[in-house]
């Protein structure tokens, strides 16, 4: 028999309010971000990933931080207590941002990281059109 992972710093992120239902008795326990992934995240040339692989690597590491949670899911008549899975954590752009955020420590009102991350998808599309319009006309 395996001795049980050993976790040396858990946080409790609240998903309350993030979907029809869900109360304070909503959440998830992950780890935090070490060091040595702040500095990944920060070496992150954002520039030259798309907007797919920028996404897929916060998934990754929603994931990867997500340990336990519980979550109330819809049976088909009513909503019910469940055991939170780490699929159901990237379920959602809601969740998997909050618990993105909670991994990384930034502290904001989930409707602010929706407001972000908006905001840089605007900016990435402008970037790539802007690019466009200029190699049109040097042509």
């Amino acid at each position: 028999m395996s001795e049980p992972k050993r976790i040396v710093s858990i946080k409790k992120s609240s998903l309350e309010g993030l979907s029809h239902e869900w109360g304070d008795e909503c959440y998830a326990y992950i780890t935090p971000a070490t060091y040595e992934e702040m500095l990944e995240v920060n070496e992150l040339n954002t520039a030259e990933l798309t907007q797919r692989e920028q996404v897929n690597f916060q998934l990754e590491q929603v994931k990867k931080h997500f340990v336990s949670g519980k979550i109330k899911v819809f049976n088909g008549t009513e909503f019910e207590l469940a055991d939170m899975t780490a699929e159901d954590a990237v379920a959602t752009i809601a969740i998997a941002d909050k618990i993105y955020a909670d991994i990384i420590g930034f502290e904001l009102d989930p409707k602010d990281l929706r407001k972000a991350a908006q905001e840089n998808a605007l900016q990435v599309k402008s970037e790539s059109t802007t690019e466009t319009s200029s190699s049109e006309t040097s042509e």
